[in-house]
């Protein structure tokens, strides 16, 4: 488990794998990566405070197939390529 985690401004950055994470005791924000293009979080089951993915104009695809709660917030925005 992992209290604070955040993926920000990597300008570089194209893909998120973590694959064994289950679990985040606070935050999770996933911000301001110009080149995400994929986030895939496949056992990630709880947020207990806010997960936030904003600000990556590339990405494309989020999966999250084992999220069943996130605690106060679930916020994805301002991510222009993401469709419905």
């Amino acid at each position: 488990m992992s209290a604070y985690l955040n993926i920000n401004s990597n300008a570089l950055l194209t893909k998120i794998s973590l694959p064994a994470l289950e679990a985040v005791s606070a935050y999770l924000q996933i911000n301001s990566n110009a080149l995400l293009t994929k986030i895939s979080l496949p056992a990630l089951e709880a947020v207990s405070a806010n997960l936030q993915i904003s600000s990556n104009p590339e990405l494309t695809e989020i999966s999250l197939p084992a999220l069943e709660s996130v605690g106060s917030t679930l916020m994805i925005n301002n991510n222009s390529q993401l469709s419905e």
